[in-house]
């Protein structure tokens, strides 16, 4: 359906750029030809760029790229509608609309395959790509009909009425853009969809049922005997149908919502993890054993500013099991690290951070952790960031039981299962491929 009403949309713009070069007003064709070719040169130019700089982001957030190429290809065609008005301006102006509609182009193609592979639930892409294929095609001849019908009736002259009927068109387009990637169920991880499993996850520690886990190869403590986890995850339809993929301003498409960036400072330097050999050789110590490849550490220091709370008058302490401090989670990951430890790692973090809420810790986002740890050394007086083991041991065992069964006896890999394994699979996870 938004193919058909783009197509008629197309034939509008394409009848205004004709308008704009003097075709049918005595032109000289070889300067319309010229013109033509600039600007379609500089379009293709343009599009160029933009793959080489947006070429690895497309698998993780294909229905925002899909939607954003619709908008990009709406603006491009407002753009050539808009020529007539300002004759003089034509080659620039249709240069930017067309590179507008090579990014929409490319945008399309490139979230296409993981779009298509969501509806291919037998393994039978092939059988997918061509019948939406053919739908294209007959929706492509459509709107071309339906374009041409509009021309004849608005008339060959331009005008705000011409606009008027390609805003109508527009707005059907991208309606029925949204409404069709709402259908779009993706079952692989990337940052918003991971976040919100999460965040929205539970388990029971203190389940009881029979003994299904096992000691893990290096482990200090017997996983085996503690009870196994009970874990509840959200399914992939549930997630989706909260995910947003509209940008909310116009720079987002070009790196998508990023909530983990609230409270969890991804793939930071070495020094802001750990500041000394020594620091990181405990912080090692107090991960998962068994072979964990990624690097979480939490930092605090003393609050600069009192979180508003109720306290007793003439008290400037903390309430009970509430710690006065600001904390920072950083987590990376390490050389030869698998999807599977890094979904350990944001289990571990999410843990940590459930802790921390807990005692009314202040988490720290990761712009403003970056600039407090970065620049510490300009400000002796904001406090130093010490390394929390503590913190990080007190769900140590807990990310154990939950990984229980991912230990490789051979390789000493971290997750291959394990309650919390289990669980993405049972919701319709895929845990093999993480979108970051």
């Amino acid at each position: 359906v938004g193919s058909v009403f783009s197509s008629a949309g197309g034939v509008l713009s394409m009848q205004a750029l004709f308008h704009a070069v003097g075709l049918g007003q005595g032109a000289i064709p070889m300067a319309a030809a010229l013109n033509w070719i600039i600007k379609d040169g500089l379009g293709q130019l343009g599009g160029v760029l933009f793959a080489a700089n947006i070429n690895t982001k497309f698998d993780s957030d294909p229905k925002r790229w899909r939607f954003v190429s619709s908008a990009a290809l709406d603006a491009a065609c407002l753009l050539e509608l808009a020529s007539p008005a300002v004759p003089a301006l034509f080659v620039p102006l249709a240069a930017t609309a067309n590179v507008g509609k090579n990014i929409s182009w490319l945008a399309a193609s490139a979230s296409r395959a993981a779009i298509h592979n969501s509806f291919a639930v037998s393994s039978n892409l092939a059988d997918v790509t061509a019948k939406t294929g053919s739908q294209s095609i007959l929706a492509s001849l459509a709107g071309t009909s339906l374009g041409i019908a509009l021309s004849t009736q608005l008339g060959p002259e331009w005008g705000l009425h011409t606009v008027g009927a390609f805003c109508a068109l527009s707005s059907l387009h991208l309606g029925a853009t949204y409404w069709s990637l709402l259908s779009v169920k993706l079952d692989t991880l990337d940052k918003q969809r991971l976040h919100h499993l999460l965040r929205n996850a539970k388990w029971d520690s203190n389940h009881s049922s029979s003994r299904e886990g096992r000691t893990s190869v290096g482990a200090q403590s017997e996983v085996g005997a503690r009870a196994r986890p009970s874990v509840s995850l959200p399914s992939v339809d549930a997630t989706n149908e909260d995910e947003r993929f509209i940008p909310a301003w116009p720079m987002e498409p070009f790196e998508g919502p990023r909530p983990f960036d609230e409270w969890l400072w991804l793939s930071p330097p070495l020094p802001a993890v750990a500041s000394t050999p020594a620091e990181l050789g405990q912080l090692l110590g107090a991960l998962p054993s068994g072979g964990a490849r990624y690097l979480l550490s939490v930092r605090t220091r003393p609050r600069q500013q009192p979180q508003p709370r109720a306290q007793p008058e003439g008290s400037s302490r903390a309430p009970a099991g509430v710690e006065a401090v600001e904390a920072v989670l950083t987590l990376g990951p390490v050389e030869g690290a698998s999807p599977f430890d890094l979904l350990a790692g944001f289990l571990h973090a999410e843990l940590v951070r459930r802790r921390l809420e807990k005692r009314a810790v202040i988490i720290r986002g990761a712009a403003e952790a970056r600039r407090s740890i970065e620049g510490a050394g300009d400000q002796p007086s904001a406090g130093r960031w010490e390394l929390r083991l503590d913190l990080l041991g007190e769900s140590r065992a807990e990310v154990e039981a939950l990984t229980s069964d991912g230990f490789d006896e051979k390789g000493g890999q971290l997750f291959k299962g394990g309650p919390f394994g289990e669980a993405l699979k049972a919701a319709g996870w895929r845990s093999d491929t993480l979108q970051l």
